[in-house]
């Protein structure tokens, strides 16, 4: 592998780590902020990089939003299951527990959905980025 590849490969890789990083502090800020609290310094400065930095991960904190969103998303499919196999009421009850204690596991997660349900969280403009309201509309779907 020529040197400049293994560079631009290592680039890449530190890139995705910040960006991660980047998403990690915000689900902490909003855990403890509120989807209206947390700013991009503060952000920044749990990552342990320079505020302008940020915008080469994201182009702004609604980008982030939505990221933390979109992650939300699918880390709820991933963890909450409706089995039809069975009882159906053993099955809605699977899943509320399932879904308690995913929300129970991630706090910034339970604050982005109850003030999206509220309407007043960050409108997603990104066709592939649910809103919260259509992850609570996609969960009580699995129930019918």
């Amino acid at each position: 592998m020529s040197g400049a590849l293994a560079r631009k490969q290592d680039a890449e890789t530190h890139d995705a780590g910040t960006r991660e990083k980047i998403l990690e502090a915000a689900e902490r800020l909003i855990a403890a902020h509120g989807a209206e609290g947390f700013q991009l310094k503060d952000v920044a400065d749990a990552v342990g990089i320079r505020p302008p930095s940020v915008y080469a991960h994201f182009e702004s904190r609604d980008a982030i939003a939505r990221a933390v969103a979109h992650r939300l998303y699918h880390r709820i499919q991933a963890e909450v299951r409706f089995d039809q196999s069975g009882d159906p009421m053993q099955a809605i009850l699977q899943m509320v527990g399932d879904y308690v204690r995913y929300l129970a596991d991630n706090p910034a997660h339970l604050r982005l959905i109850l003030r999206d349900l509220a309407y007043t969280a960050f409108p997603t403009e990104d066709p592939d980025t649910p809103s919260m309201q259509e992850v609570w509309q996609a969960l009580s779907n699995a129930t019918t």
